[in-house]
């Protein structure tokens, strides 16, 4: 019974051990960042084009960096069940968001708004930054088991909530609005993440050939 109590703190520890390298956090902080920044410069550069660069340098930096220090480790089911439920959901809230961002659109020109557009213009800031933004980070925190995610989470829960309140500028459209929280939040992510990866480094230094597939 021992042994196998063991065998799960050690598969727990080699687990959150994976996330100690801040790459998932500076990942996520430059996204907010570029989002905040491109809502408040105007910029008109294609999201896609920005998650496919994301997803690679993430993908890279993880096997150059992580897997050389902590090699590859095979997890349960149940774990890796969890991660696949997570990355299920953001897909759908992902959808959900484009969705609705085209049926946004389509209302700039449609001669009559149906009345739950109007919802989403005044309270946008709040349902995508406040729930999906705030929400989604706690459930990263929540599956991952890694605490400092729910703290972002629950900041940016916090801050969207208080800054629809207190918008800076009351003409900004959905995106605006949430920009400042974003761009603070991300640079905040991408700030400790940066620090977290310089201290696994330290932890974890590679005393050998990096290990390769």
């Amino acid at each position: 019974m021992s042994d196998k109590i063991n065998l799960k703190a050690l598969e727990r520890k080699a687990y959150l051990a994976y996330y100690e390298d801040g790459l998932l956090d500076m990942g996520i902080g430059a996204v907010l960042a570029w989002l905040g920044g491109v809502a408040l410069t105007e910029l008109d550069f294609p999201f896609y084009l920005w998650y496919i660069l994301g997803v690679s340098v993430w993908t890279s930096a993880k096997k150059q960096i992580t897997v050389p220090r902590m090699g590859y480790v095979k997890f349960r089911e149940t774990r890796k069940g969890r991660v696949r439920k997570l990355i299920y959901v953001f897909i759908l809230v992902l959808t959900f968001i484009m969705v609705i961002g085209v049926l946004l659109f389509k209302s700039t020109v449609a001669v009559e708004t149906p009345g739950w557009i109007f919802v989403i213009r005044d309270y946008g800031d709040v349902i995508f930054g406040a729930i999906f933004l705030g929400g989604g980070l706690m459930s990263v925190g929540y599956t991952t088991e890694v605490k400092r995610f729910s703290y972002y989470g629950g900041s940016a829960f916090t801050l969207h909530l208080l800054n629809h309140f207190l918008t800076l500028n009351p003409t900004w459209d959905i995106w605006q609005a949430m920009a400042p929280v974003n761009l603070l939040l991300g640079v905040v992510m991408l700030g400790n993440g940066y620090m977290l990866l310089r201290k696994f480094k330290e932890k974890y230094p590679i005393t050998g050939e990096p290990m390769h597939e």
